[in-house]
């Protein structure tokens, strides 16, 4: 079995309106087989209303200018 881990990132506001998601940590799906693991290498900060979002996705492949 593959197990599939996933990158952990928080939305922060960017230029011209468009939305940077900032790597925060990483998530994979439980031993048990019910949920996820999640272990955060940051705290998400709030939006202008207080929520607090982050998203899940595959992870990007390491790039030589450390750029993620």
């Amino acid at each position: 079995m593959t197990i599939q881990r996933y990158d952990v990132c928080s939305p922060r506001p960017g230029k011209e309106g468009k939305t940077i998601w900032v790597k925060i940590g990483a998530a994979w799906p439980s031993k048990d087989g019910e949920g996820y693991s999640v272990k955060l290498d940051a705290l998400p900060l709030p939006n202008k209303d207080g929520e607090v979002w982050v998203k899940l996705f595959p992870p990007k492949e390491k790039s030589d200018g450390g750029d993620f």
